[in-house]
């Protein structure tokens, strides 16, 4: 199975941050894996490149939620939607990519 049928698998096919139903066979312009923090990130943590390429560290994000995170606007996607999968894996590598994760998506009631 691919990163992205196993993401779309255990994301229930619906995107994260918006709870859209996602079709399974649509094209990358559709919908994405997104990782919940960059590649490079999880590399300096010595997370190894092959566990890059599964679904651990990667939620569902369909394509206008996807591009409004990464431009921030109107906000990045919220700690709360991300999967306790994709949280407990990262706060496994300890204290410097908890920190960034919580960071890149902070929570939902941050005034």
């Amino acid at each position: 199975m691919t990163q992205r049928q196993e993401t779309f698998r255990l994301d229930n096919g619906h995107c994260v941050a918006c709870g859209v139903k996602l079709a399974a066979g649509a094209d990358s312009w559709s919908w994405q894996c997104h990782h919940a923090l960059k590649a490079q990130v999880l590399r300096r943590a010595g997370v190894p490149s092959r566990r890059l390429r599964d679904a651990t560290f990667t939620v569902l994000l369909c394509r206008r939620c996807h591009l409004a995170h990464e431009a921030r606007i109107p906000a990045p996607i919220a700690f709360e939607c991300l999967p306790e999968r994709v949280v407990l894996a990262i706060d496994a590598l300890g204290p410097g990519p908890h920190d960034l994760l919580r960071i890149y998506h902070p929570p939902a009631n941050r005034t």
